[in-house]
């Protein structure tokens, strides 16, 4: 019998080398290692001559194709987001690549939704894309259990990792966010400090941003004395939008109103979630602002859409993105850049509130 001749065993693939996996080898930032290449004179000899012998050692080459030269750059990020047809996310996304494409950088956008397994998947394809960084925009991408973070730190030992709406303490990843607690604090303070005593609490799952949110929400209270009542914080399943959601909203509260459980004000973590109740409370013949008090979240089309507008909370998302890729270029340029940016949202005021 012939024997079939064994097949020769498939090389493995490697991602290219990249400028963190300098720093790593030479024992230097990467920040160092950016201006060895761009030939600034901010590095000492011994230093520099360190950087080029571990880059001559390891084969490390700048990419032909390359525009950026010296840094090895595509001129492309990867932009990865839950749902893009989510607005604060879709406005987000926005600003994002109008900001990129003004600092001469292409953009490629995966929707992942909210699958731990997907944003994995995707994050390996940004990689292996050679994409010179990658923006998570949304808060979901930051999970309760630490080793579900896993695939984004291995991700920051090669490229920077910018968190929009997000916070994580690892090498290589660059967070800015809103302070969600302190806002919600304050919207639902304002309903409290106007006469509200029963504050109901609607809001979506437990994301970053949404723990944030729930603790203003407690916090609040805590400030003033008051105990919070858990009957009154109702949380509703993401993913429902349109038809779906007002009629998911008008059952909880449906419900609520079948146990007897009272209130007289109303806090959402979303304009959505605030305007589809508010449209419940229409049709029962709740009058507001008189016997209902409402903020929502986001400062959405919708805030202003809905009778009476809607008092609520600006994100500022475009300053937030704006910030997101001042910092992304500032990192690229082997500048320091701070490695959390907390920016304060305002309460925009309108008709729903006293």
């Amino acid at each position: 019998m012939t024997r079939r001749a064994e097949r020769p065993k498939k090389e493995e693939r490697s991602l290219p080398l990249t400028i963190y996996d300098i720093s790593k080898r030479a024992g230097v930032s990467i920040a160092t290692v950016s201006r060895v290449l761009n030939g600034s004179d901010l590095v000492s000899p011994k230093t520099r001559q360190r950087v080029l012998a571990v880059m001559e050692e390891c084969g490390y080459t700048p990419n032909i194709f390359a525009r950026g030269l010296g840094l090895n750059t595509m001129k492309t990020v990867g932009l990865l987001c839950a749902n893009v047809s989510d607005p604060p996310i879709a406005r987000a996304v926005f600003f994002l690549q109008r900001f990129l494409r003004q600092a001469g950088y292409d953009c490629m956008l995966l929707c992942t939704e909210d699958d731990l397994e997907v944003r994995q998947k995707y994050m390996e394809l940004m990689l292996n894309k050679r994409v010179d960084a990658i923006i998570l925009c949304g808060s979901h991408f930051v999970e309760e259990r630490g080793e579900d973070n896993g695939y984004i730190l291995r991700a920051a030992e090669k490229m920077p990792v910018l968190l929009l709406i997000g916070a994580l303490d690892a090498p290589g990843v660059y967070s800015l966010l809103p302070d969600d607690r302190a806002a919600t604090c304050g919207a639902v303070g304002m309903l409290l400090d106007a006469g509200s005593r029963r504050v109901l609490y609607l809001c979506h799952a437990m994301s970053y941003a949404g723990r944030r949110k729930l603790e203003g929400y407690r916090e609040a209270h805590a400030l003033r004395g008051l105990a919070v009542q858990e009957e009154l914080i109702l949380p509703c399943l993401e993913g429902f939008t349109g038809e779906a959601l007002l009629d998911t909203v008008a059952e909880k509260l449906a419900a609520l109103s079948s146990r007897g459980v009272a209130f007289d004000g109303l806090a959402a973590s979303s304009d959505a979630l605030a305007v589809a109740a508010l449209k419940a409370l229409a049709a029962r013949g709740v009058a507001v602002p008189q016997q209902m008090q409402a903020v929502g979240y986001d400062n959405t089309d919708l805030s202003l859409a809905c009778t009476p507008a809607l008092t609520t909370v600006d994100t500022c998302a475009e300053e937030m993105c704006r910030r997101c890729v001042a910092t992304l270029l500032d990192v690229l340029a082997g500048r320091e850049a701070p490695r959390q940016t907390l920016l304060t949202p305002r309460l925009v005021r309108r008709a729903t509130t006293r």
